[in-house]
């Protein structure tokens, strides 16, 4: 469940950064006007899934 976190993360933090260099990722651009809200709900549901996300190792 952490892969899928950070690769949450990595894209929400990445839609507020990359517009900055006048780039935006496909995935986040579907949303049109929303794409602020979309980035800050994906950034928010992968830190918290890396934060509560546990280990992935297997006894």
């Amino acid at each position: 469940m952490r892969g899928w976190g950070v690769t949450l993360l990595l894209i929400g933090l990445g839609s507020f950064v990359l517009p900055m260099m006048g780039m935006q990722f496909k995935l986040v651009s579907i949303f049109g006007e929303y794409e602020m809200i979309a980035g800050i709900a994906m950034a928010v549901i992968g830190g918290l899934m890396v934060a509560f996300g546990g280990t992935s190792e297997k006894e």
